[in-house]
């Protein structure tokens, strides 16, 4: 997950300086002499975004086995296929972005004589791995989905990791919307890239969010209890300037067995707890609260 992060941090500055250099203008627009360094950028920022949201998937699928472990062959078998369709397509569109034009240098310099890979090549490859992305999404967010429908958790938890797993259909949404957007057309790269970028790093980085929201339970869980652990005296200590404090202490409390029903235990105002302490000292019973200046 941190190398997915790290290379989601790399291809979102690459799309930076994209922008800088004249994506999301027309190619008319653009001055000749950034072309170069533009072709580069767009070749470099197209590896590192196959190779965040691989090894996003990859990560995910790590935590969903080990999550199931030997208890469910079947979900076991769908996260193995999940990594069999993933990987060797993703390192297949990446050694075709690296071979399009021989020599490779041909991609950006115009005055070299390369042979490049035609164009409705190009547009029917990246449909195709945009469309086996779409599918490894679909599944990297429905699995997780039947191993929590299957256990056996109280039904808020169970609800919660819903909702979150349920933001991994959303990316699906932005890679399928990503997939029909593709139309690459030379003339005019420059400005047809444009309307990619949005749900290309919405896709890489919504699920570097959720893989990382799912294993944030135990953080929570920390917090929580180091909120919780305040002391009683808190909730017991009622003073005010010149007036008498009411303490009641909190071993007093668990010799009382008081802290056995914490639902029970509220809240008084300095009036309600005097009533209370007068009327038990007039039928006689003992006082439960120390009075101290």
């Amino acid at each position: 997950m941190v190398l997915s992060f790290a290379l989601g941090v790399a291809t979102a500055a690459l799309e930076h300086l994209l922008i800088q250099y004249g994506i999301g203008r027309h190619l008319d627009d653009v001055d000749l002499a950034n072309l170069p360094k533009l072709a580069k950028l767009t070749l470099i920022s197209s590896i590192t975004n196959l190779l965040c949201t691989m090894t996003l998937k990859i990560s995910l699928s790590i935590f969903l086995l080990r999550m199931v472990e030997q208890a469910n062959r079947t979900v076991q078998r769908l996260v193995i296929l999940n990594l069999i369709i993933l990987i060797p397509f993703t390192v297949a569109v990446i050694i075709v972005d690296l071979v399009q034009c021989i020599p490779l240098h041909g991609y950006w310099d115009n005055s070299v004589n390369a042979k490049c890979i035609d164009t409705n090549a190009v547009n029917i490859l990246l449909k195709a791995a945009s469309a086996v992305g779409a599918v490894t999404d679909f599944m990297t967010a429905a699995i997780p989905i039947i191993i929590i429908h299957n256990l056996q958790m109280p039904a808020r938890r169970k609800y919660i990791l819903y909702a979150i797993l349920a933001l991994g259909f959303f990316i699906t949404g932005a890679s399928i919307v990503k997939t029909v957007s593709i139309d690459w057309n030379p003339e005019d790269y420059t400005w047809d890239n444009a309307k990619l970028v949005p749900w290309a790093f919405t896709e890489q980085e919504g699920g570097v969010i959720v893989g990382c929201l799912v294993t944030l339970r135990p953080i929570w869980q920390l917090i929580r209890s180091r909120i919780s652990s305040q002391p009683l005296s808190e909730d017991y200590n009622m003073s005010g300037s010149g007036r008498r404090t009411l303490l009641r202490s909190k071993q007093e409390v668990d010799e009382r067995g008081l802290l056995a029903e914490p639902l029970e235990i509220k809240k008084q105002t300095r009036f309600e707890v005097l009533d209370e302490a007068g009327g038990s000292q007039a039928d006689g019973s003992e006082n439960p609260w120390e009075y101290r200046r």
